[in-house]
């Protein structure tokens, strides 16, 4: 059978055993993505083209050939590789996007070099991926074939139809630039064993799920990913399946921590004493995960450790306490921007990564949003050096007087006049002795309210 053969055909050849399977437009398309995913081996990006026409798969070789020996042998990789997944295919390497989806259905298997208005320029019209009135509009003009559409002015073309045809054309012809996107793989992420038979030794069940989580761990690291909620089911013989979850705090890749909110669920299943009622397979299976860093491995203290490029400890420390106390247990503070210093920080249900009160080298445009986490009630009177500008320089604090390294202010805030107040404050932001202070000056008088510490 060819493509684009009807059913009667198809049943003729088949000696009336063709079977008829209604199209399903979603499975098709996860499909697609799902190959568009497999063809990042030739190149750094990957798209699937959904302009009017046929899906297509665009993929940039930019600066490839050397890696592949030549375009040539990349088309043959292709092609191989198309006739192994038994799929039929056509492909083409070209100066843009465009182009090459030109070639592949005009030329295939070639490698079209140099001006592409002179290879291309026989082609149908169609081949632009134009919208089909707009096509047959211009078929009902005498323009049929690419080059005759480069030859009609660019204005007339942009006022009749649009500015689209014009750009497919550019883009065409390599004329304008254009920017592909990059496609993520966002499919499942799991891991499995199934044993030979149904086992109720608990030891067995543990390593195979530990395997099981390391396992899963390496796919994320290949992935650039990191999980954040964990699914394990554990397959019974004849009993229904025991399934547990495990949310994360923030993306994490490494196998140790996983595998430590894991055991606790592992040791509390109880497997029977009946081997038929044990278990026949261990399913691990990332639900929720998130784009993280490649990592790179360097040597500490003499050992090779995986570096994430940010520090671990604060996530998992925060996994065992949610793991203990539960999940709404554990809450963190979390700055707002409010003209009232009481209610600058509130008190929020840790979800993701931590939010440090300590802002020693916080940049000062970002301190300007922020209160302290550290109130100082009552305010407490303080001693301060100005000067001429009546700028802070020297602080009295801690019983000796610290060096102002940086600051920010005056903020000033005028008293609440309807309530009869009268006054302004001017608070500053000042940087002393590795730490931010929040002082507060009223005439001559200064005050202490706060720090971030």
């Amino acid at each position: 059978m060819q493509p684009g053969d009807s059913l009667a055909t198809a049943r003729s050849k088949c000696n009336g055993q063709a079977m008829e399977v209604d199209f399903d437009a979603a499975a098709d398309a996860r499909a697609l993505a799902n190959l568009a995913c497999w063809c990042l081996r030739y190149g750094p990006r990957a798209v699937v083209e959904r302009s009017p026409g046929p899906h297509a798969l665009c993929v940039q070789v930019t600066g490839c050939e050397q890696v592949h020996g030549g375009w040539p042998q990349l088309l043959a990789r292709v092609q191989a590789d198309m006739r192994r997944l038994r799929l039929h295919a056509t492909a083409a390497v070209a100066c843009s996007t465009a182009a090459a989806l030109v070639a592949a259905a005009h030329t295939p298997w070639q490698v079209m070099q140099g001006d592409a208005l002179a290879w291309c320029a026989d082609a149908p019209l169609a081949l632009l991926r134009l919208e089909p009135q707009v096509v047959q509009a211009l078929h009902e003009m005498g323009v049929r074939t690419i080059g005759q559409c480069a030859q009609l002015p660019a204005g007339g073309l942009a006022d009749r139809f649009g500015a689209e045809p014009w750009r497919r054309l550019q883009l065409a012809l390599g004329q304008l630039a254009e920017r592909l996107p990059s496609t993520r793989h966002r499919g499942a992420v799991r891991a499995s064993i199934d044993f030979d038979g149904p086992t109720s030794q608990a030891e067995a069940v543990r390593q195979a799920t530990m395997h099981c989580v390391h396992q899963l761990a390496d796919k994320l690291l290949r992935r650039r990913l990191g999980t954040r909620h964990l699914r394990v089911r554990l397959v019974r013989a004849s009993a229904p399946p025991t399934v547990f979850e495990v949310r994360l705090a923030r993306a994490t890749r490494r196998g140790q921590h996983l595998w430590r909110l894991v055991q606790p669920h592992i040791e509390r299943v109880h497997l029977g004493h009946d081997p038929s009622q044990g278990v026949e397979g261990v399913q691990v299976r990332s639900l929720v995960h998130a784009s993280l860093g490649l990592g790179q491995w360097r040597l500490i203290e003499g050992a090779a450790a995986l570096d994430d490029g940010a520090d671990p400890c604060w996530g998992e420390w925060l996994d065992q306490l949610r793991r203990r106390l539960g999940a709404a247990s554990v809450r963190l503070p979390h700055a707002q921007a409010d003209p009232d210093d009481a209610r600058a920080w509130h008190m929020r249900v840790a979800e993701g990564s931590a939010i440090s009160p300590r802002a020693p080298d916080m940049p000062v445009d970002a301190l300007a949003a922020l209160r302290p986490c550290v109130r100082v009630a009552p305010a407490q009177p303080v001693e301060v050096e100005c000067d001429a500008r009546r700028r802070p320089m020297r602080v009295w604090l801690q019983r000796q007087w610290l060096s102002v390294q940086a600051h920010d202010g005056p903020e000033r805030v005028s008293a609440a006049w309807w309530r009869g107040e009268r006054g302004v404050q001017d608070r500053w932001r000042v940087l002393a002795g590795d730490t931010w202070w929040w002082l507060r000056r009223e005439g001559a008088a200064w005050w202490l309210e706060g720090a971030w510490t």
